[in-house]
């Protein structure tokens, strides 16, 4: 099957996967699009993905710009739709 092509390029719709080992512990990181209101079809599919990659998570890296958003707004905004089973670290970049 071909993958469906999206009417604007360059915007994250899909969930990328790295195996890692860390000290001998085997890691499985994704990197997901990041959580907003979505204004186009392709920003809501992107966020579909990451929040059911998010759902099946074992603990969430929630990644902030702290140049753009030095008070982790985005975070405060999204923690309520977060998982409540999965734990969250927030990751201040």
């Amino acid at each position: 099957m071909m993958p469906r092509s999206w009417p604007r390029p360059g915007t994250t719709r899909d969930v990328l996967r790295e195996h890692i080992v860390l000290d001998g512990l085997p890691l499985q990181i994704l990197d997901t699009a990041g959580l907003h209101q979505a204004t186009e079809a392709i920003e809501a599919e992107g966020i579909r993905r990451a929040r059911a990659a998010i759902a099946s998570a074992d603990r969430i890296l929630f990644v902030i710009d702290a140049a753009s958003d030095p008070q982790a707004a985005a975070f405060r905004e999204e923690l309520a739709d977060l998982p409540s089973h999965v734990p969250v670290t927030l990751v201040l970049q």
